[in-house]
Parts: C-alpha cells; structure tokens; sequence
C-alpha cells in the first residue's frame, strides 16, 4: 500500500506552496512521516500529504508523535523498553537516545493534559 509523494513546488500553477520533506545531506532517505501517512486512521493520504506538502504540519510535531506512537506500537508487540528504543534509534539517526526517551514520555503526558483542557 506504498503512497507516492505529492511534490509541490514554488511558483507553480497549481500552487504557490514549496516543496516539503526533502532529503538533506546529511539523511540516507525520508523521515517515516514523510513516506506515509502517519494519521490514516484520521483523515485521507490526499489530505494528509496535502497538507504536509503546504507547510500545515510541524515536522518536528510530526516527527515526535510519530516516535511516541512506534514506541507504543513496538511495545504491544511485546519488545522490551530497550528493544523498541533501540529500533526507533536506528530510524532517526540524528537523534540521541536520551532525546527519544524524552519524546517517548514527554508526548504522552503533553496529549494528556491538551486533552484535559477540551
């Protein structure tokens, strides 16, 4: 069920928008967020990678979320704390284990008290 990315450059026709989720040099591929639609569950691939593609999403809000929900989602595959961590490690390389242990934890907690507030 591969999704293929909308491109979308400056100054088109189409759309006066740029061009999202690049490979910088120092990346081997595109980050998770980037090759799929990490909210199927909520909204549509052509709306997610729209979306995306227009600058609507924080990459880094993307990118968390989608750490915290791997974590979880390794997890009820019953790896250890350790295990999923590590996976998740060799997904983002540029980040520090300390630093996805802090997305881990801290993402959960921030959902939580958003939700609170509703």
């Amino acid at each position: 069920m591969g999704v293929q990315l909308i491109n979308v450059k400056r100054g088109t026709e189409n759309s006066p928008g740029e061009e999202r989720c690049q490979k910088n040099s120092s990346q081997q591929t595109l980050p998770p967020y980037c090759q799929v639609n990490i909210f199927r569950e909520f909204m549509p691939d052509k709306v997610y990678f729209f979306l995306l593609n227009h600058g609507f999403f924080n990459e880094r809000m993307l990118r968390n979320w989608y750490i915290h929900h791997r974590y979880y989602q390794l997890r009820s595959q019953r790896l250890s704390s350790g295990d999923a961590l590590e996976i998740i490690m060799s997904e983002f390389k540029d980040l520090s284990f300390d630093t996805i242990k802090k997305i881990v934890y801290n993402t959960g907690q921030q959902v939580r008290s958003a939700l609170e507030h509703l």
